[in-house]
């Protein structure tokens, strides 16, 4: 049984996005909202849908 609530295409796209983050923008301007910004524009354009429950 697989504990890891996210499948690993998911975890290769927020890679993927973080990366591309990383190389193209220069160091002095990253912010940790922009990569995570950038990871979840991956996620979308790659038909993965982000969820947010509501509180139980």
């Amino acid at each position: 049984m697989n504990t890891d609530p996210f499948p690993p295409a998911a975890i290769d796209a927020l890679a993927a996005g973080l990366d591309d983050y990383r190389l193209t923008t220069p160091t002095d301007q990253q912010t940790p909202a922009e990569a995570a910004h950038a990871a979840a524009e991956y996620l979308v354009t790659l038909g993965w849908a982000i969820h947010i429950p509501e509180p139980a």
